[in-house]
């Protein structure tokens, strides 16, 4: 599985755009409050560091200990999250990759080689921003089944206290919930039991839970297939009570997830969906639209593959359970008769 800044990084390469590096070459007559400057951000050379400032530490005169000190704050300060990385020091020379700009203030002190290879645009963080985005597109896109087909983090279970909620008529859904699978409760109607509810749209709900539908109504024993719910205002909105003794259950899918060095949450198979779209967005932004659709277009029709695929999957499993049990009936009814 890659990480969201795996996945960001294949953008750049797939669409053929350097990443750009710099290199610094320290010597040993560094001073106190000199600069260097990445990305517009400034970090200053100090020997006694000041919490402040973003700062690289002058722990020694030594041009391969500052080489050192340096690679460690870049670390620290940037990160792989934001594409800048500095390559261990060989001696004084420090390489960084992924960075627009670099500049000094001490030309003797530290002195900055710009390589062959500038960054071409659009920069790391446009791209990770559109590989969120592209998460999340993807998930609204596909169907839940593509999501359960394989191994994945998509899918949570969540036990949903009702105990001390405010209303008896809605509950809160975890904070990474996007959209629900099976939600399951207890009415407060006599004879209920916790089972599966039907998800309808707010309207609809509003006027069962006010008595204004011709033949649904919430007071009646809500056998199984027969007890509602929508989603309104952030909340999970029941049409009748939901009982306070027994809490709910929800299956549901979650909200892909945002920090850069850590696995993408979508199955692996979709992780290429996520890389196209982002592709698209990055096409679009220098200007490239005939290339943009391109990216566009395959990106949809996978989506559609994927929707297809498991769908058909989906029926033909409910059509062999609904002919094997038929069989079954068939064999039962025929051993009956004899």
């Amino acid at each position: 599985m890659a990480t969201l800044n795996d996945l960001a990084r294949q953008v750049k390469r797939k669409l053929g755009l350097s990443q750009g590096s710099h290199d610094l070459t320290f010597t040993g007559n560094t001073v106190d409050a000199d600069n260097i400057t990445i990305n517009g951000l400034k970090m200053t050379l100090r020997a006694t560091p000041a919490a402040a400032e973003f700062n690289v530490s002058r722990a020694s005169s030594s041009a391969n200990s500052m080489a050192t000190a340096f690679k460690a704050s870049v670390d620290g300060v940037f990160g792989a999250s934001q594409g800048i990385t500095a390559a261990t020091p060989i001696g004084a020379l420090v390489t960084l990759t992924g960075a627009r700009t670099v500049e000094t203030s001490n030309s003797n002190g530290c002195a900055v080689t710009i390589s062959d290879t500038e960054m071409e645009p659009p920069v790391f963080s446009d791209v990770m921003e559109w590989i969120k985005e592209g998460q999340l597109d993807v998930v609204n896109k596909v169907i839940d089944q593509a999501l359960m087909a394989e191994a994945t983090d998509m899918i949570e279970e969540a036990t949903i206290e009702t105990a001390s909620v405010a209303s008896s008529k809605a509950l809160d859904p975890p904070s990474d919930f996007l959209r629900p699978v099976v939600l399951r409760y207890q009415s407060t109607v006599d004879g209920d039991a916790l089972t599966r509810a039907e998800k309808i749209p707010y309207d609809l709900l509003i006027d069962i839970r006010d008595a204004r539908h011709p033949f649904y109504d919430a007071t009646k024993n809500p056998e199984e297939g027969n007890k509602w719910y929508a989603i309104f205002n952030k909340k999970l909105q029941f049409a009748g009570d939901v009982s306070r003794t027994v809490d709910a259950e929800l299956l549901y899918i979650k909200k892909p997830q945002t920090t850069g060095a850590t696995e993408c949450d979508l199955p692996e198979s979709l992780e290429k969906m996520v890389v196209d779209y982002a592709c698209y967005k990055s096409l679009l932004s220098i200007g490239k639209e005939e290339e943009a659709q391109l990216y566009f277009q395959q990106y949809m029709l996978d989506v559609q593959v994927f929707n297809t695929k498991y769908s058909a999957q989906e029926k033909q499993n409910h059509e062999a359970k609904v002919s094997e049990a038929q069989a079954i009936n068939a064999v039962q009814g025929g051993g009956g008769r004899g």
